[in-house]
């Protein structure tokens, strides 16, 4: 008994500290078909979100079809808590190759979706209606574009803003001082429904073949940009080839300004900093795909790949303050080959990592993400590592990935199966995505703990009772796993009925009218 009651104190360690995320849902376009690439790139936002298949060839109704003319998926989470497909996107103006929904971004009422391969490429608005609609109210294009700019190679949008990449790009901002591939992002701010460029950003110290704009992002006055080829440190000086940086752009006036130049604390060759890059409030994330080192700057594994937490200060000042690497990290697992922040947490995906999240059953790039919770002391922790519940050989899950509350979204574009039993809907690298969901966080920095609460029997087959000082207003109860079963407000007696609850160990977390949390562990027989 005393080995058992050991196991469990150790299980109450794992699960108090931090967040639980749960597959909630597989989602798959209604219409899918072999080598449609779904969740090559996904975004949410509250109750929507939006996948991008570039290579699907019909129309929103499935006919006209055009070799990867590409397509969006939007949907809506219902009021069960299901997501469901409420629409597919297509351009107006489609044609084959355009690769619409090679980029996708999403808030509010808004949508945005990139089609690099449009002539000089392309981005497409998209505005939800008072029905419920979405529909296309702008495309928009660089007004210096030319044919392989890549213009919509990664697109953004936060409220009245769209920040678009085109990372093939050879101007300075007034249309001279061409070179190859330096790269450059745009600015486009709404007016009543019309979307206007307003900024053509470079970097400050912009070189050939840095590939600025490859990766985007925007939250409010501030945007990043990764160039992931760029050779020098944020002073320009200690060239090393493609160790990468990103540019932080501060919306001043009317204007969008440099306002700092990012690079890693442990820069290296070839490190990809800026492959991927995600900005929300005051924190910025930015993976590095190709680094070797964990977070003491040893143990070398050849792209294990990295990502870098950076805050902004009471100075304005935006400043390293931790790097992330992998608990299970493993040479070429490309960790931080995609990343986003929400709040409190952050994705990170790792696409090429062949393990489940026990570490086990070796599937080569079945691919994985990792989400990090901010603690109360401003350090970032590992809570989950997520894999699909169908995982397979070169799924390539986590190729692209989102958080926006409690939910994550996870592509994986090379993603073969449907739900028939029988593989009748099976298709090549149609692709799928994975909506996880958390738990809420069970931190025992909750509000406030304490000790006096008495609960029996434990283990229970029916019903336990409780006694503490303190009146209990409110009682949670928690799977294993930390996904919340049932919450029963305004508790009046002491005790309750828990034989509905299949045998197991659970977690109750009681809520008392002095603000204090008293978590117990319980076995149900």
């Amino acid at each position: 008994m005393r080995k058992y009651f050991k196991y469990i104190f150790v299980l109450f360690c794992s699960i108090c500290f931090g967040q639980s995320w749960t597959e909630n849902a597989k989602i798959i376009g209604t219409d899918r078909s072999t080598n449609d690439n779904f969740g090559y790139a996904v975004a949410i936002d509250a109750n929507y979100a939006i996948i991008g298949a570039r290579s699907e060839d019909g129309d929103a109704s499935g006919g006209n079809l055009m070799s990867q003319a590409g397509a969006a998926y939007i949907f809506e989470r219902d009021t069960n808590g299901g997501w469901l497909e409420v629409q597919k996107i297509v351009a107006s103006d489609r044609s084959s190759n355009d690769n619409f929904g090679f980029s996708v971004s999403i808030s509010g009422d808004y949508a945005v979706v990139g089609a690099p391969e449009n002539v000089e490429g392309a981005a497409y608005v998209f505005k939800k209606n008072s029905s419920g609609n979405w529909s296309e109210i702008q495309k928009i294009q660089a007004a210096d574009g030319e044919n392989n700019d890549l213009f919509g190679y990664a697109v953004a949008i936060s409220g009245n803003n769209i920040i678009v990449g085109a990372y093939e790009e050879e101007e300075d901002k007034f249309g001279g001082n061409n070179l190859s591939n330096a790269g450059s992002a745009y600015i486009f701010t709404n007016v009543n429904d019309n979307w206007s460029q307003s900024e053509k950003l470079v970097p400050s110290d912009r070189e050939e073949d840095d590939r600025f704009g490859f990766s985007v992002s925007i939250d409010q006055n501030f945007a990043v940009v990764g160039a992931y080829w760029e050779d020098d440190d944020a002073s320009g000086n200690n060239n090393l080839d493609d160790s990468g940086s990103a540019y932080v752009f501060e919306n001043i006036g009317s204007n969008w300004t440099q306002v700092k130049k990012l690079v890693s604390s442990d820069r290296a060759q070839d490190d990809e900093f800026g492959y991927s890059v995600a900005i929300r409030g005051d924190f910025i994330v930015i993976g590095a795909k190709e680094e070797e080192e964990d977070t003491s700057n040893s143990n070398n594994l050849s792209s294990a790949g990295s990502a870098y937490i950076f805050n902004r200060n009471s100075s304005n000042e935006w400043v390293e303050t931790q790097k992330l690497v992998a608990s299970d990290r493993a040479v070429g697992d490309t960790f931080g080959y995609a990343v986003s922040i929400s709040e409190n947490n952050v994705i990170i995906g790792a696409y090429k990592e062949d393990h489940d999240s026990a570490g086990n059953n070796f599937l080569t790039e079945a691919g994985a993400a990792y989400i990090f919770e901010k603690g109360t002391n401003g350090v970032w922790s590992e809570t989950d590592k997520i894999t699909a519940s169908d995982r397979a050989f070169q799924d390539f899950f986590a190729f692209s990935v989102a958080i926006d509350g409690n939910f994550a979204l996870v592509g994986a574009y090379r993603e073969d199966n449907g739900f028939a039993s029988d593989n009748s809907d099976t298709f090549a690298d149609a692709g799928s995505a994975y909506i996880y969901e958390s738990s809420g966080s069970l931190s025992i920095s909750d509000k406030k703990m304490h000790s006096d609460l008495i609960l029996y029997p434990n283990p229970t087959s029916g019903n336990i009772n409780f006694k503490s000082k303190h009146q209990i207003n409110t009682l949670e109860i928690y799977s294993i796993n930390g996904f919340k079963i049932k919450s029963i407000q305004n508790l009046k007696e002491d005790s309750i009925d828990l034989a509905s609850l299949a045998p197991g160990i659970y977690l109750l977390k009681f809520n008392t009218n002095k603000g204090f949390v008293n978590k117990r562990l319980i076995i149900s027989n």
